[in-house]
């Protein structure tokens, strides 16, 4: 399997905010459970192959899978399995 991440801002920006969600979340602070429209988001794009070779001879097919994640929304699943 391919996994390709496209971010809306840069990797760094993604990740800041995220963990900013995720601290005030701990601190117990309620009004971070809010998932802004205008935050950072990710897209996850997954490539499965699936197929048969035999001595580098064979067929497959790929299937893709998108997910788009918000950096409020990764904050907030893990938040959730820390507890």
């Amino acid at each position: 399997m391919e996994q390709e991440i496209i971010y809306s801002t840069t990797e760094k920006d993604y990740n800041n905010y995220r963990d900013e969600i995720l601290a005030r979340l701990r601190d117990g602070d309620q009004s971070a459970m809010v998932n802004p429209i205008d935050g950072p988001t990710k897209i996850v794009q997954t490539t499965a192959k699936i197929g048969f070779e035999i001595k580098g001879v064979g067929t497959s097919e790929g299937r893709k899978h998108l997910r788009r994640i918000t950096a409020a929304e990764e904050a907030l699943f893990l938040y959730q399995n820390d507890n």
